[in-house]
């Protein structure tokens, strides 16, 4: 897209494609942590600096092994989905395409399970550790 005269924003489709392609969502538990982290992932070749600015949050990580850049915005299970709501927001306007969409309802839904503090409980959070594992399948 650099090569264009497109800006990709949050106001049409464009990053919900790029997203059907090059994106993922996460959620881990990190045992020594004993929390769950919530992650939005882009992963691309290029520079993804640009993605901080159109969201307002995020950070960019780079991976030497696959010499590829990953823009993050993630989330704990304590944060009461404060850098979430963006992500959440845009994909409700621009839903995802393809089979991705499962993905992003699993990774929704639990992402709310594991904010819902009335409800979350260690049962609960067992089920959630367990069905993590199908989002991105």
């Amino acid at each position: 897209y650099k090569d264009l005269n497109y800006k990709p924003n949050l106001q049409d489709a464009w990053i919900s494609g790029f997203t059907d392609g090059d994106g993922c969502f996460n959620i881990s538990y990190i045992l020594t942590k004993k929390r769950f982290y919530i992650r939005y992932l882009l992963s691309q070749k290029q520079d993804l600096r640009e993605f901080i600015e159109i969201f307002g949050v995020g950070s960019i990580e780079y991976n030497k092994s696959n010499q590829c850049y990953t823009f993050v915005i993630k989330d704990m299970e304590t944060s009461q989905n404060q850098n979430m709501v963006i992500v959440f927001k845009y994909f409700k306007e621009f839903p995802l395409k393809t089979c991705k969409l499962n993905s992003y309802k699993l990774f929704e839904y639990l992402a709310g399970q594991l904010w819902d503090k009335k409800t979350l409980t260690e049962q609960k959070k067992a089920g959630i550790k367990t069905l993590i594992k199908l989002i991105n399948e």
